[in-house]
């Protein structure tokens, strides 16, 4: 998929969540000109700087309303930026086993792969967990955030520790 996605529904875009942290078109540690070359421009909504220890970090966070989607960015000095973190809740995003935003807890908790914790009202409709898949220590994650019983929002974060 290549060029400005141009419209809210944007037909054929990939929406498929995938174990190794990619959402749709968006890779972990994708640079930020290959994100936008698939998705668009994004808007700037804040930036801030973080000490390293031996360096200093940047980090962006851009929405690209078009894709429903919010990402952070971060680079070191003379670096491109690269995804950090991504987050939607839009329902159009989800595994093969058609779990997204608007899922129940019960069908996100059956989920291959899947591991849930931080678990209250479990087995209520108020339940509240956090979901997630992925590759394990120091690779990528997907956390579904579950709320009052069903998914609503999507998170990649690049790496875990």
């Amino acid at each position: 998929m290549s060029g400005c996605l141009g419209s809210d529904s944007h037909p054929g875009a990939d929406h498929l969540i995938r174990i190794t942290g990619q959402v749709g078109v968006v890779k972990p540690f994708e640079s930020r000109s290959n994100v936008e070359h698939d998705l668009g421009s994004g808007t700037m909504i804040s930036r801030w700087h973080r000490d390293a220890g031996a360096t200093v970090l940047s980090f962006e966070r851009v929405t690209y309303k078009a894709a429903h989607e919010d990402i952070v960015y971060v680079s070191a000095p003379g670096r491109q930026p690269r995804t950090f973190m991504l987050r939607t809740a839009d329902p159009a995003y989800q595994t093969r086993g058609q779990v997204g935003v608007g899922s129940s807890y019960d069908q996100t908790r059956k989920a291959k792969t899947m591991s849930c914790g931080n678990v209250l009202h479990p087995d209520a409709e108020g339940t509240s967990a956090d979901c997630q898949i992925g590759l394990g220590f120091r690779h990528p994650i997907v956390v579904f955030k579950v709320r009052d019983g069903h998914v609503i929002e999507v998170i990649m974060a690049a790496a875990a520790d």
